[in-house]
């Protein structure tokens, strides 16, 4: 550890590890001044956390604000017209009232926002890169996606009437779903027949796949089988099958790096839809 790190306290080595993080997904490091002019946070209290904020006067006589969020001083700073998706992350000192004392406190905050037209890809990294930092913070942190509009997003996808649409909600709501069913019946199922080609010599010619059928991968710490479980689902076809076909590639288990990994194969290759 050298005498840098020594000084630091856990907060600063915490904020520097996760904009270390962010950096290695694109985020640029935004950086900004200790105050902004109050308008910026008098017109929008409704976004911050508590409507307490320490003032003063400049030498001009405006009106000025030690920041209370870093959100709104990177969104008003953001520009309209660069292309894409402006990725920007954080690590600056923020001051607040301190709950139930007449005192303001010095946070130190860190984080990430993403600005623009954003996709499904943007979003699953944001995700993966939240849970990235709760593990970097702590190994026993726990990602809890409670925000509805992931819900509502996913029931606008599936088109439910209203009715069907309000029942899913006060289902979720109240966490009472049953998810058991009846067991499936081996025999009812069409027999396989059709070969799926998965590109791999040894898997194609000497243990050939059909359609419907699982392919378990049996390996060990050192062993490439996350760069072949990536091969087989980027390029798996079906050759006799009139259909359309597609693979949809679920890891459980997995590491936040794996994970990382996957997408970024997949995303690369042009096989992520």
């Amino acid at each position: 550890m050298s005498d840098g790190e020594l000084i630091m306290t856990l907060a600063e080595r915490t904020g520097w590890a996760l904009c270390a993080l962010y950096r290695r997904y694109g985020y640029m490091q935004y950086r900004m001044s200790k105050f902004e002019e109050y308008d910026l946070y008098g017109s929008n209290k409704d976004f911050l956390v508590s409507d307490a904020i320490l003032t003063f006067t400049d030498l001009s006589g405006r009106l000025m604000a030690l920041k209370p969020d870093v959100t709104l001083s990177i969104v008003r700073a953001s520009r309209d017209d660069l292309p894409g998706v402006q990725k920007v992350c954080y690590r600056e000192n923020v001051y607040r009232a301190s709950a139930g004392r007449d005192a303001f406190r010095e946070i130190l905050q860190a984080g990430l926002e993403c600005i623009g037209p954003i996709d499904d890809y943007d979003v699953a990294e944001v995700l993966l890169l939240a849970a990235g930092s709760l593990r970097l913070i702590s190994p026993r942190s726990v990602l809890l996606l409670s925000h509805l509009d992931l819900v509502s997003a996913q029931l606008d996808r599936l088109g439910l009437p209203a009715a069907a649409r309000q029942r899913a909600l006060r289902l979720i709501a109240e966490k009472n779903l049953d998810i058991n069913g009846t067991p499936m019946n081996p025999f009812s199922r069409d027999f396989p027949s059709e070969f799926i080609q998965t590109g791999i010599s040894t898997i194609d010619g000497l243990n050939p796949m059909v359609r419907g059928q699982k392919l378990p991968i049996f390996s060990a710490s050192g062993l490439p089988h996350n760069r072949m479980a990536a091969q087989i689902a980027r390029q798996a076809t079906v050759i006799s099958g009139h259909e359309d076909f597609a693979v949809v590639f679920a890891a459980m288990g997995i590491t936040f790096e794996e994970a990382s990994f996957f997408m970024e194969d997949f995303r690369k290759t042009g096989a992520l839809q």
